[in-house]
């Protein structure tokens, strides 16, 4: 993605980043796209190691959104993989939880559930709980904790209910 700043630093040193932050009594929120033509099924496992792994405390997941007007949206549409042109009826797609073309190492429906089921694991009671308390021992900041367990548990719940709706049309 062409992120300058993290090619810098290296992704093999974002660990020990993440533990300096800690020490300084704040906590950390994880922003991770999915969708890049990088990516394959295994992403989401990898993520889901690295967040539990390097005390995240709390995570940002979203799909990768060609937006119009971007050259990313340029190259996906003469690669012929947009599957949402239709505006201003589709512009409801384009919210970063739907995935609005064809990945190239999976199916769009795969992608969404690798991300729900990524977020689902992270964000459950008991994973949220022990989240929490990780933060506030590396933190020693009760209200990173706090803040950080609520973060997590509505994110959850918010993921789950978009998903229902995505899926199977019930109402948020």
């Amino acid at each position: 993605m062409h992120k300058v700043r993290n090619l810098k630093v290296g992704v093999r040193n974002y660990k020990e980043v993440i533990k300096k932050i800690h020490g300084h009594g704040i906590g950390i929120v994880g922003a991770f796209v999915f969708g890049s033509d990088g990516d394959r099924k295994d992403t989401f496992q990898r993520t889901t190691e690295f967040i539990l792994d390097s005390n995240v405390d709390t995570a940002q997941l979203t799909i990768l959104t060609p937006l119009p007007g971007t050259k990313l949206y340029s190259r996906l549409n003469q690669e012929g993989r947009l599957l949402r042109i239709n505006y201003p009826a589709d512009w409801k797609h384009y919210d970063f939880t739907e995935a609005v073309f064809r990945p190239k190492h999976m199916t769009p429906d795969e992608l969404e559930e690798g991300i729900y089921q990524l977020c689902k694991h992270i964000t459950s009671r008991v994973t949220s709980l022990k989240r929490a308390f990780d933060s506030f021992i590396q933190t020693k900041n009760l209200h990173a904790t706090v803040s950080s367990y609520l973060w997590n548990r509505e994110y959850g719940s918010l993921a789950t209910r978009k998903w229902e709706y995505v899926k199977h049309g019930k109402p948020i």
